[in-house]
């Protein structure tokens, strides 16, 4: 498995981006795993940018446009799988605008601003995002096991 956690986040305010950081990062090495958090500023958003990362952690407002088309376009256009957790202090508008997105976006999960909700749900799906991919290793594994006894079997 890999353990470097590439976490692509977009926010253009440099206040919050400094009062979250390190927790964030915290967050990730509980789960054994090397932060590789990259922040991103709305007007630098690219699909190389976005490819690779294991999840996307985005401010629903970034000024001239919100993170919700940003996403949007770049997972449809490009057919990219990954997570996104998108967060707002004005969370009824965000959730508003994702479900006018047709067809509707797999994957986005919304959290309010602020330190308890953000962390936990970060956490959360960060924890789903490892425990998916240690599912499937460990999978790996068995059938490759399991491939190697019947070969000798046989």
């Amino acid at each position: 498995m890999n353990v470097n956690f590439k976490l692509v986040w977009f926010e253009n305010e440099d206040s919050a981006y400094d009062a979250h950081i390190d927790e964030i990062e915290s967050i990730i090495r509980e789960f054994h795993l090397i932060p590789d958090v990259q922040r991103y500023r709305c007007d630098e958003y690219s699909v190389e940018i976005i490819e690779d990362s294991d999840l996307i952690l985005a401010d629903y407002d970034l000024g001239t446009d919100n993170s919700v088309n940003i996403i949007n376009n770049a997972i449809r256009k490009n057919d990219i799988v990954v997570d996104a957790l998108l967060y707002s202090s004005r969370y009824s508008s965000m959730v508003d605008a994702i479900k006018k997105v047709n067809p509707m976006m797999e994957g986005i999960y919304c959290a309010k601003r602020g330190r308890g909700d953000l962390m936990d749900k970060l956490r959360n799906l960060i924890y789903r995002i490892v425990r998916r991919a240690q599912t499937v290793e460990n999978l790996r594994g068995f059938v490759m096991e399991y491939s190697s006894i019947f070969d000798k079997q046989l």
